[in-house]
């Protein structure tokens, strides 16, 4: 489970991976379509919009400090009204008798600290929330990215993702998304 001073953390590397891709991700375009301040104000709020899903963050064991942070959020049936349905079903548009959108349940918010990126953190975060997904019946791993963001695409590839759909977010941003 993830503290109060674990998530103060988790905050603080968003913002600092936002700098560091120059506002690709969290996508300084949507935050600020959502009227968010600027800053980790905004990523704050971009944060906390789903409180109830499961978050998960790997610790560096010399001083419990996070490294990476994935979170998991099921759609469900109130999830899927409204708009929301629209931007999901343009998420994942190849729906097929064996699965349906409730049966996805979405990886997201996945980050790895700057300093610590390359040194499979994300690998093993990502390994960890397919396995907790798939021992639930019945669901399945799914997760949007930007287009932009390669490095996290060749890592979903590697560990089993398939290319679901591609479109473009509100702001015009190609969004490619995929199912484990």
């Amino acid at each position: 489970m993830m503290t109060p001073h674990h998530r103060e953390s988790v905050l603080d590397i968003f913002v600092r991976i936002q700098e560091a891709n120059g506002g690709a991700y969290p996508s300084k375009k949507i935050l600020e379509e959502s009227q968010y301040p600027p800053g980790r104000p905004g990523i704050q709020c971009w944060f906390d919009r789903d409180r109830g899903n499961q978050h998960f963050v790997f610790l560096r064991n010399e001083d419990d400090a996070v490294a990476g942070h994935i979170e998991i959020q099921p759609l469900s049936e109130h999830q899927l009204l409204g708009k929301n349905l629209f931007y999901w079903e343009k998420a994942f548009p190849k729906q097929s008798k064996s699965h349906t959108l409730t049966d996805l349940m979405v990886l997201k918010r996945f980050a790895v600290d700057p300093v610590w990126q390359g040194q499979d953190i994300g690998r093993q975060l990502l390994r960890h929330a397919i396995h907790k997904i798939e021992n639930i019946p019945g669901k399945r791993p799914a997760l949007v990215v930007l287009n932009v963001l390669q490095p996290a695409q060749r890592l979903y590839k590697s560990e089993g993702g398939q290319v679901a759909g591609k479109f473009n977010e509100v702001m015009g941003e190609l969004i490619v998304s995929y199912i484990f």
